[in-house]
């Protein structure tokens, strides 16, 4: 199941979603794993990430992205 340029192959229990602009999406068993883009700005992805994180309580359908040991 690899089909992008630098994704590695994640496991027999993955699915790519399909969707989306310029990152690639699997589900992942109960995760979905996003993969952006090497040229996106890390700011970028934490302020795209802090919008969910802000309402994921008030809106059931909200799923808040993990955060890793790195951030």
């Amino acid at each position: 199941m690899h089909d992008v340029v630098g994704v590695p192959d994640l496991g027999n229990n993955t699915v790519r979603l399909h969707g989306g602009e310029e990152s690639a999406v699997y589900r992942c068993g109960d995760l979905v794993v996003r993969i952006g883009p090497t040229w996106r700005p890390d700011a970028d992805v934490e302020w795209c990430h802090s919008i969910p994180l802000a309402i994921v309580n008030d809106v059931a359908e909200v799923v808040a992205p993990l955060t890793t040991i790195e951030g």
